[in-house]
């Protein structure tokens, strides 16, 4: 069964590596693409050998959020003008 690996961190998957003999330095090969350059899946991972892509494929997915819907909302905001007692006084926006 395949395990998301978002859910490892980076020592657990330096770990993973070095059990299938891999060299740890991947770990941060693949921590920039996924985290960095945001990739979507392991074919993405180009400075990543082919064979090591189809290891990644068959042990793990990249489940990534989806965005469906994008809102952008216009708030308007208000100049107040505040006193002190004292008479100081200042802007907000």
């Amino acid at each position: 069964m395949k395990e998301n690996i978002l859910d490892y961190p980076r020592p657990q998957l330096v770990e993973w590596l070095d059990s299938k003999g891999v060299r740890s330095f991947r770990a941060g090969q693949i921590f920039k693409w996924i985290y960095l350059r945001q990739a979507n899946g392991f074919e993405e991972m180009t400075d990543l050998g082919k064979p090591m892509r189809a290891v990644l494929d068959e042990h793990f997915y990249l489940n990534r959020l989806v965005l469906e819907k994008k809102q952008s909302l216009r708030i308007q905001r208000k100049n107040t003008c505040s006193a002190l007692k004292t008479g100081f006084m200042w802007n907000r926006s």
